[in-house]
């Protein structure tokens, strides 16, 4: 649990936030990376339904006696059924890849020299040099 509100004295008030959730929430934001947001496992069990979120194993954490089972947000999950139902967007992820796309609001210009661009790196760092689909 947390405490919210005015601390201190007539001479000095500050509105402010204590409590040890407060300390497991500003050690989750330390360990994410950028734009990266983690979640303890209580807080993905309450969001679960309306937040997709990938495991990403338990963490220890200053301050607290035990392992913290940790979350990463991947995105809201009316994204997620739209994305299921609608030809004009998807997302694609797996280690390492992370793409979505709206087709209805992408420059598609850009975004197909920026895929040649993405292609032309991926070759040259794994040395494949062709990865057109073969063609009955």
């Amino acid at each position: 649990y947390c405490t919210v509100g005015n601390f201190g004295s007539e001479n000095r008030m500050d509105y402010t936030i204590i409590g040890g959730q407060v300390n497991l929430a500003n050690r989750l934001e330390a360990q994410a990376d950028t734009d990266q947001i983690l979640v303890s496992h209580e807080t993905f069990a309450l969001v679960q339904d309306c937040i997709i979120c990938e495991s990403k194993g338990e963490i220890s954490v200053k301050g607290v006696a035990h392992q913290v089972k940790t979350y990463q947000v991947i995105g809201i999950n009316h994204e997620a059924e739209i994305l299921n139902t609608t030809e004009s967007m998807w997302v694609d992820k797996y280690d390492g890849f992370s793409m979505q796309v709206d087709l209805k609001r992408i420059d598609k210009l850009r975004v197909i020299e920026s895929l040649h661009r993405t292609i032309q790196q991926i070759q040259g760092y794994t040395g494949i040099v062709d990865t057109a689909p073969k063609q009955d």
